[in-house]
């Protein structure tokens, strides 16, 4: 017979109250999602969970006193401001350099926009303006404003921290956008990352049927041929990490849904349908947009394009 006292039992009825929980469930040779949540309350706590057990270690971890000086290091470094200041010059400014057209204001006011928008699964033919892709990549991670430095003993005056659309723990900026085009009028088929300093794309390789369905098999999604733009999400967490240690992946995590959101209300706008997709395949993904799955990962996908019924 298995024990489980109140507050288990509490949680158990929470999450699903139609659920069976069996002693068996730690031994099952497939395990499912629900068999997790099974193992959690059976178990005193199975430390194969990695997300729970993040969570349950964040606070710990966070609050330490290593971490607490090593933000208050980070706060009153110039250097640091400095590294926030040059960011731009990690852009690549090559052949490849696409640059992308002014941004365009259009479109319902941001209630209605709100109100309007669903994911959609259904997407039929017909081309995105290379004008509203600029928009959308804009408006979600574009750079909007600057604020003048002001750095002690610095030699250059005009020193300027540039702030995207999106907020950032520590303005650190840990996401990287991946543009796959599909059906852009103006834009090559291809792989392209998102530079929001210049407002450019930079191109990276060809993009094909086969690479598509390398990345998920879309059993859930009908016309998935006619997006005319799928947005990948990677994540470099050390961006982060220097000062907010384990805290950095909640903190990429959230601005991801962020970046996200800003994609779907956007393109709603605009007069397009889109789509967060989560359960691709991650290796491939990080093959197909060439990033290493260490130091960068790919975490998200966005699908954007004329939605059908």
């Amino acid at each position: 017979m298995v024990k489980v006292n109140i507050a288990k039992l509490y949680h158990i009825i929470d999450i699903n109250d139609i659920t069976k929980f069996s002693p068996y469930s730690i031994t099952t040779a497939v395990t499912t999602p629900n068999n997790y949540v099974k193992k959690l309350y059976v178990s005193l706590f199975d430390d194969n969970l990695l997300s729970i057990s993040y969570l349950l270690n964040l606070e710990q971890r966070t609050r330490s006193l290593d971490m607490i000086i090593q933000t208050i290091k980070y706060n009153y470094s110039d250097l640091m401001q400095l590294i926030l200041a040059y960011r731009d010059y990690g852009e690549e400014y090559s052949y490849n350099k696409i640059d992308l057209p002014k941004p365009k204001q259009r479109g319902d006011d941001i209630f209605k926009v709100i109100a309007k928008r669903r994911s959609n699964r259904t997407f039929i033919k017909g081309e995105m303006e290379l004008d509203d892709l600029s928009t959308i990549l804009y408006f979600s991670q574009g750079i909007t404003t600057k604020v003048k430095l002001d750095l002690q003993g610095i030699m250059n005056e005009n020193l300027f921290q540039k702030f995207r659309a999106t907020p950032s723990g520590g303005a650190l900026y840990p996401i990287d956008l991946y543009v796959i085009s599909l059906n852009i009028r103006g834009l090559e088929k291809g792989i392209y990352k998102y530079q929001p300093y210049s407002h450019s794309l930079v191109y990276i390789n060809n993009f094909n049927l086969d690479n598509l369905y390398k990345l998920s098999d879309f059993n859930y999604v009908n016309g998935v041929e006619n997006v005319n733009v799928i947005i990948l999400l990677a994540s470099k967490i050390l961006r982060s990490f220097y000062k907010y240690g384990e805290l950095s992946l909640k903190l990429g995590l959230i601005e991801i849904g962020e970046i996200a959101y800003a994609i779907h209300l956007v393109s709603q706008a605009l007069g397009y349908s889109s789509l967060d997709y989560a359960g691709f395949n991650k290796h491939n993904a990080e093959e197909i947009i060439n990033i290493d799955g260490i130091f960068s990962h790919a975490v998200h996908m966005i699908l954007v394009g004329l939605g059908g019924r």
